[in-house]
C-alpha cells in the first residue's frame, strides 16, 4: 500500500498498531495474529479515513466470489470488536451507520515502512510471539521478508528460515502458516520450474 508514493508497513489507532506485513494487531505488550476476513475489514475502515464503508463494500472485498448473508457480516464485525475490546480498546472502534454500513470511529495514522521496530520493541514481540524464543523470531522475520520477494530463489529461502523457526520452535503457528503460504506461492506461480520473474 502507498501513501504520496510512501510505502505503508501498518497503521496506529487508539492503543492499536494494525501490522499490515505481518498481519498482527499489536496493543502494549499484547499481540494477536488478525484472522483473514477481520483484518480485511479492519483494513478496509482504516484506509477510509473516518468515512463508512458500505455494507455491498465489505462484501465485495471479503467475500469477492461468494453469496453471503448479512448476518455473516454482522457476526464478523461483532468478532472484530471483541478482538479489540479483548486486547484493551476502551470505547467504540467500530460504528455502525444505520444499516449503511460501518466506520472507524477514531483517527488513524499511516505508519510508513521506514518507521522500522526499536530493537527493545521488537525483542519483545519476539518474546510474546514465540516464548522468548527469538532465534525462531529472527528466523520467522527473515522468511516474511523472503516470501514478499516472491522469486523462485526467496521462496526457497523463505522454506528453509521457515523450517529453521519450526525446528527452533515446533508449535510456532505463524511460521507453519509462512511456510504453507511459501509452497503455495512456490506452486501457484509455476517457480517449480526453477525461473525466476
Amino acid at each position: 500500500m502507498e501513501i504520496s508514493g510512501t510505502e505503508i508497513s501498518g497503521y496506529s489507532f487508539g492503543p492499536f498498531r494494525l501490522d499490515l506485513v505481518r498481519r498482527l494487531l499489536i496493543s502494549g505488550s499484547s499481540v494477536k495474529s488478525v484472522p483473514e476476513n477481520l483484518f480485511r475489514i479492519l483494513s478496509e475502515l482504516i484506509e477510509a479515513g473516518g468515512n463508512v464503508v458500505s455494507r455491498e463494500r465489505l462484501f465485495d472485498v471479503v467475500w469477492p466470489d461468494a453469496e453471503i448473508g448479512d448476518a455473516n457480516l454482522t457476526q464478523h464485525v461483532y468478532l472484530l470488536r471483541k478482538l479489540l475490546e479483548t486486547m484493551g480498546g476502551k470505547g467504540e472502534y467500530v460504528a455502525a451507520a444505520s444499516k449503511r454500513g460501518y466506520r472507524l470511529a477514531v483517527p488513524a495514522r499511516a505508519i510508513p515502512a521506514s518507521d522500522e521496530l526499536t530493537p527493545r520493541i521488537a525483542a519483545a514481540l519476539g518474546r510474546s510471539l514465540v516464548g522468548g524464543d527469538l532465534e525462531a523470531f529472527r528466523y520467522y522475520c527473515e522468511a516474511c521478508y523472503e516470501l514478499e520477494r516472491r522469486t523462485h530463489s526467496s521462496l526457497l529461502s523463505a522454506i528453509e528460515r521457515f523450517e529453521k523457526a519450526i525446528e527452533l520452535h515446533p508449535t510456532y503457528s505463524q511460521a507453519h502458516l509462512g511456510l504453507a503460504k511459501a509452497y503455495t506461492y512456490l506452486g501457484g506461480y509455476l517457480y517449480a520450474l526453477g525461473r525466476d520473474v
